[in-house]
């Protein structure tokens, strides 16, 4: 077998965690762990919702969402194998390594050191353009630091938490003004029905007994809705209260790119 139908088997083996990690969380929401509660606070004149019931998250959520991240890692480890092999030469045992680095500086020492040597300088030059660190290409950071996490801490943390709710007249404006920001000559706005958002005033994780939404009723909708679920709960990464789903998602969307993107340097 070669070395990229190791990425690609490992990235489909990603694909199919995700799917089952799917599974499991709709079987968790379709069996109701969740009560609510609505009330009007008439102090404050909003409306507010109280958790007076939640199940535990089943433990094959942060299983499975680890071994894909696992995968999804091990891919781009692959990768870098991959790229050394294709110019000729041979990896370094436990050395060659795709660099994502927790800042600039360490990425800068990354890409002198030992994890890229024997690539050729086109794909060095191609990784370094991708800024895999904090505070550039944040899912790449996220990723790594996550693969970490799991491999060396304990398993990763998540939380019920309000996941999405629909669009207020507010968000609707604001994304309106964006969009004509951005097309000022457009002849027709954006159909905005069944858009849903990430909450920024919810409270997270969800805790029986408290008010964890509140809205003034003045912006309410007869249509409003919000949806539950299972998010990460990983502040060292920047993931409080995003979807699980949502977030690996995009991991292997980021992922399958990169791959797809230096095919070329593999012929």
């Amino acid at each position: 077998m070669s070395t990229i139908d190791g990425i690609r088997l490992k990235i489909e083996w990603a694909k199919q965690h995700v799917k089952n990690l799917d599974g499991v969380i709709r079987v968790f929401r379709n069996s109701r762990p969740y009560e609510v509660i609505g009330q009007e606070n008439y102090q404050t004149t909003e409306l507010e919702w109280v958790l007076t019931r939640a199940r535990e998250i089943p433990a094959d959520v942060p299983l499975i969402a680890g071994d894909a991240i696992q995968n999804l890692r091990s891919a781009l480890d692959y990768l870098a194998c991959s790229l050394v092999v294709a110019n000729g030469r041979k990896p370094i045992e436990g050395v060659t390594a795709f660099p994502i680095s927790d800042s600039l500086p360490k990425h800068q020492a990354a890409m002198r050191g030992g994890k890229v040597e024997g690539m050729s300088q086109p794909a060095i030059a191609a990784i370094d353009a991708l800024r895999p660190y904090q505070g550039g290409r944040v899912t790449l950071w996220r990723l790594a630091r996550m693969s970490n996490i799991d491999k060396h801490r304990l398993l990763l943390s998540a939380a019920s938490a309000v996941i999405s709710q629909t669009l207020l007249a507010k968000h609707r404006k604001q994304l309106l003004e964006t969009y004509l920001g951005s097309y000022p000559n457009a002849t027709e706005l954006p159909d905005l029905g069944g858009t849903v958002i990430k909450p920024d005033n919810a409270r997270f994780p969800l805790k029986v007994g408290e008010v964890f939404l509140s809205l003034p009723r003045a912006e309410m909708e007869n249509n409003f809705t919000f949806s539950l679920g299972v998010a990460f709960n990983e502040p060292s990464c920047g993931l409080v209260g995003d979807s699980i789903l949502d977030v690996m998602t995009n991991f292997v969307a980021c992922v399958e790119k990169i791959v797809s993107d230096f095919r070329g340097f593999l012929n």
